[in-house]
């Protein structure tokens, strides 16, 4: 939205408003989806997640479920426009999963970037 935003001359907020909507009507259809698959084809486990599993995992997601708040409570609390909230979750997820969870190389982040630059470059 915001790459099209910008080439289009529209409002990147307007356009995050507009998109609430079929957001909503996907999440529905996917919760719909999840159900019947889980309710058709796989079989529940009978196993239960502890109150120590879950806040471990909890504790484990903390700093990618950070990304909403950062992203929402800049722009809600007027620290950054839509464009510069796009821009900081790049850096903070970069730096999540480079330094924190440690699952990104170097050069996966090259590979990432320059498939990203031969996918946006007019041919």
């Amino acid at each position: 939205m915001v790459v099209f935003a910008t080439t289009a001359s529209v409002s990147v907020g307007s356009l995050f408003m507009a998109g609430v909507i079929p957001g909503i009507i996907l999440c529905i259809a996917f919760c719909i989806m999840h159900g019947f698959r889980f309710g058709h084809v796989e079989t529940p486990t009978k196993e239960k997640l502890t109150v120590r599993e879950a806040v471990t995992t909890f504790w484990d997601a903390i700093f990618a479920l950070g990304m909403p708040v950062i992203i929402l409570g800049g722009i809600y609390g007027g620290f950054f426009t839509p464009t510069e909230a796009a821009a900081v979750s790049c850096v903070y997820a970069l730096v999540v999963g480079c330094f924190i969870y440690r699952n990104l190389s170097a050069k996966q982040i090259w590979r990432s970037s320059v498939r990203s630059a031969s996918a946006s470059a007019p041919c």
